[in-house]
């Protein structure tokens, strides 16, 4: 369902949501009717007079900047939770050690001069180990590289050689759900310090692959672009938003790539040329309604909720609600992941190829003498808008260092349409690998190890239709009723629900001028402990010809015991008749 309204609003629409901060009014009147280096000039003279604080004063000032509201620091470069005020600037050996203060933009780049290096948009809290592998290493790209973990604590961002076009160094790529907010940190560095970043080159090898020796446009080109990718896939987030807000409180200037995002595009990008104001154009907006999708996997305690993309939309909300079983009729559920392979025992419906061994609890790939790899069956990802997340719990082989493995998608043929690759450590970590290509009804999921002699144990598959890896959004509620907001995806998985109950979902589009309505509604139920198996109609743990009776048998009125009626509803139409046991019967076939 579409409906057309027109609404007023910035060219990158964010006008309200700049009015509701902390903005001063008029504060970027100098910069209106202005592009590329003029505009540049223009947001420099507005935020470069600045407050200056103390370097001890930064810690002071995370307690407002960087800190939750249990009072944990949030941390860029890894999952640890440090509540604020402890292990803070202590000694580490690893991660989990202690938290310090990182320049995202390395201060060897600007020979550690002030007011740069106490300036708090790009000094922000981070693992101190982590901080310390990033070094002054330029933010990119690379494939592989290396991850830092320690038990469950883990980085958000790893070392690699730069596969980048225009530099093959060493980078440290953050993951994806900061790379937008370190891009808005770099273009709001070249503007509050345009009248001095054209000498910084000159201090360090580092900072010359990276700055271009300007006043503008200030980076290299293959930098640039990066940033822009950056920026764009990557959107503002309320948290950026708020913590400009704390910074503006104690600096009295402001990011202005968070308070009006287009202007990287007057600036940078596509919109060179093209005079800035503020007030925005005038634009009519299609806000589109999205249609909610039947769950793409399911626990006794979580779901993971789908739905098609909104054009336009800046992020969604989703509302999960209970339902009350005793007076509410309940319709068989759907949910279903569209691929949950477990390797520790070796695999029956993947395809083995080259060397593979089935070794202790993992699927071993490759050998000293020749690689390994094992391809999924064919999987239904026309949906899927031609994205694929993979989730591969694997780990490197004995002591075997710097393991790569590759996750493809490859088409009926074997041609690759999209793969990444990532360097293995010793101990089991989630890989996840977002695929973009052009997605059919027959696409397979490959994973191998691409090194002889360097092999991987993988432990378990799981295939996701979409992009199930997205930023971090805001949950509220509880085990009844749970509100999500600020998705950025077209998926979300909601955990912590109550054990075996049922659920329904609904979504909706928000755009900067306004919202979309609730979707249609999905109903789920989460299986008491196990996983849903559609076609297993007896639940015995298999699908087979034993399913089809049982399921005639209840069609015909007569009461089977055992009898799974989540499991029996196979084309997931709310309810069980003969078009399931067809569907029982195709599986059955597959199969064989």
């Amino acid at each position: 369902m579409k409906r057309a309204i027109t609404l007023w609003l910035l060219c990158a629409a964010v006008t309200s949501m700049a009015l509701a901060a902390k903005q001063p009014a008029g504060y970027y009147q100098q910069a209106q009717g202005k592009t590329g280096q003029a505009l540049l000039s223009a947001l420099y003279n507005i935020i470069s007079s600045h407050t200056s604080i103390s370097y001890n004063g930064l810690w002071t000032a995370y307690k407002t900047t960087d800190c939750d509201s249990e009072g944990y620091i949030i941390d860029m470069y890894s999952n640890v939770r440090y509540l604020y005020g402890q292990k803070q600037g202590a000694n580490y050996s690893n991660i989990g050690d202690s938290y310090n203060r990182e320049h995202s933009f390395p201060q060897s780049w600007f020979a550690k001069a002030t007011p740069m290096k106490t300036d708090l948009f790009h000094v922000v809290p981070t693992d101190g180990y982590v901080n310390n592998q990033r070094g002054n290493y330029p933010f990119g790209e690379c494939e592989g590289g290396t991850r830092l973990t320690n038990g469950s604590y883990r980085a958000k961002g790893r070392l690699g050689t730069c596969n980048t076009t225009g530099y093959s160094g060493k980078v440290w790529e953050p993951d994806d759900e900061y790379k937008g907010d370190f891009a808005r940190i770099y273009f709001y560095m070249a503007t509050c310090y345009n009248n001095r970043i054209a000498s910084w080159p000159g201090n360090d090898s580092n900072a010359a692959a990276v700055l271009a020796g300007n006043s503008y446009p200030v980076y290299k080109d293959w930098y640039i672009a990066m940033l822009l990718k950056w920026d764009r896939e990557d959107p503002v987030s309320e948290r950026e938003r708020e913590r400009n807000d704390a910074v503006y409180d104690i600096q009295k200037n402001r990011n202005p790539y968070v308070d009006h995002p287009e202007l990287v595009e007057y600036v940078w990008g596509n919109k060179i040329g093209t005079a800035w104001q503020e007030n925005g154009d005038t634009a009519t907006v299609t806000i589109v309604t999205p249609t909610a999708l039947p769950a793409i996997d399911s626990t006794s305690t979580s779901l993971t909720a789908a739905w098609t993309a909104a054009k336009g939309a800046t992020s969604y909300t989703l509302l999960v609600s209970k339902v009350d079983t005793t007076t509410t009729p309940v319709t068989p559920g759907t949910s279903s992941l569209l691929l949950d392979e477990d390797m520790s025992k070796g695999t029956t419906t993947w395809t083995t190829g080259g060397k593979y061994y089935n070794d202790n609890g993992y699927l071993r790939l490759g050998t000293g003498k020749g690689n390994g790899s094992v391809t999924s069956p064919a999987i239904d990802l026309a949906a899927s808008a031609g994205v694929t997340t993979v989730a591969v719990t694997a780990k490197a082989y004995g002591s075997d260092s710097n393991v790569p493995m590759q996750v493809s998608l490859v088409d009926a043929k074997g041609n690759t349409l999209a793969s990444q690759s990532f360097m293995l450590t010793a101990g089991d970590i989630v890989y996840t690998a977002v695929l973009k290509g052009n997605a059919s009804a027959d696409n397979k999921v490959r994973i191998e190890n691409t090194t002889t002699g360097k092999r991987v144990l993988l432990k378990q598959v799981k295939v996701y239709r979409g992009n199930a890896a997205s930023k971090a959004p805001v949950e509220t509620g509880d085990t009844a009723t749970r509100t999500v907001t600020g998705i950025t995806g077209t998926s979300y998985t909601v955990t912590s629900l109550a054990s075996g109950a049922v659920y329904d979902y609904k979504v909706k589009a928000v755009y900067a001028g306004g919202e979309s309505g609730w979707s249609n509604v999905i109903r789920t139920h989460l299986p008491s402990g196990t996983t849903l198996l559609p076609g297993d109609a007896d639940g015995n743990g298999r699908v087979d010809i034993t399913d089809a009776t049982t399921l005639i048998n209840k069609i015909l009125g007569h009461e089977p015991s055992p009898f799974v009626e989540a499991n029996a509803d196979v084309d997931g139409n709310g309810r069980y008749d003969v078009s399931d046991v067809t569907g029982i019967n195709v599986i059955i076939l597959q199969q064989q």
